[in-house]
Order: structure tokens, then C-alpha cells, then sequence
């Protein structure tokens, strides 16, 4: 299984460094995970990105299609300290 922060989520979605990387990845691992966090992240930033309105609705049709096969992982303040935690 492989988990996904937003950045590299959004290299699924946005032709950018590492989105080659990111495709291979998960075409190799059909198991994946990120945090409720990363979706609503990703779909921000897919709206902003996108100025015409048909690749923005395409671009989140597809985060929408590929976040049904996401375990979606919730987060809540104590989450978010812990992670804190872990990370400093």
C-alpha cells in the first residue's frame, strides 16, 4: 500500500516533475491511502490551477473516480498534533 500526501497526489492530475514517478507508482500498487486532508488539498489547488472551466471539471471528475479506490485516512486536531509530533 502507498500513502499520498497532496503534492504527490496532484503529480496524478498536473504535468509536473516527478508525475512520471507518481504514475509508475501507483500503476505498480493498486492499494493506496492519503489522508481526507490531501483530497480536499488537492481539489483546491486543481480549481485554482485550471482556469477554463471544462479541464477544471475533467481534472476533479478524475480525482473524484480515482479517491473511490483511496483508503481515505480521517484527521482530527489530535491527529494533526501527533503528526506534529512525529515529524519534529
Amino acid at each position: 500500500m502507498i500513502f499520498l500526501d497532496s503534492s504527490a497526489l496532484l503529480k496524478r492530475y498536473l504535468d509536473e516533475p516527478g508525475s512520471a514517478v507518481v504514475a509508475d507508482v501507483m500503476e505498480d500498487d493498486s492499494q493506496w491511502a492519503a489522508s481526507v486532508l490531501a483530497r480536499t488539498e488537492a481539489a483546491i489547488t486543481l480549481c485554482r490551477q485550471w482556469s477554463l472551466g471544462a479541464t477544471r471539471a475533467t481534472q476533479l471528475g478524475l480525482l473524484d473516480d480515482d479517491w473511490a479506490r483511496f483508503l481515505s485516512v480521517p484527521i482530527d486536531f489530535v491527529g494533526l498534533e501527533r503528526a506534529q509530533t512525529i515529524g519534529c
